[in-house]
């Protein structure tokens, strides 16, 4: 029987792109490896992404990278049978 925690790329991917902190500031999963060791995010260019310099704001690219390490690092030990806690 498949552990509940473990979940295929897929399914990580769907679940993260439906997450409302970062639907609604433009973030969302292109791709994440099988093994779950890489993963490529994509940041949409809106009006509530640009600074004052029309540059992305250095927050929308903080909450595009922070996220994803720990469920990442949660995966790969969860694929190994190692049980974690959060």
């Amino acid at each position: 029987m498949r552990s509940p925690h473990r979940l295929a790329p897929w399914q990580v991917r769907w679940m993260m792109n439906l997450y409302p902190p970062l639907l609604l500031s433009g973030v969302s999963v292109v791709a994440l490896g099988r093994d779950f060791r890489t993963c490529r995010v994509r940041v949409a260019r809106t009006l509530v992404t640009r600074n004052l310099q029309g540059t992305t704001f250095g927050g929308t690219i903080f909450s595009a990278a922070d996220p994803f390490h720990a469920i990442l690092y949660w995966q790969v030990l969860a694929h190994r049978g190692i049980h974690v806690q959060a």
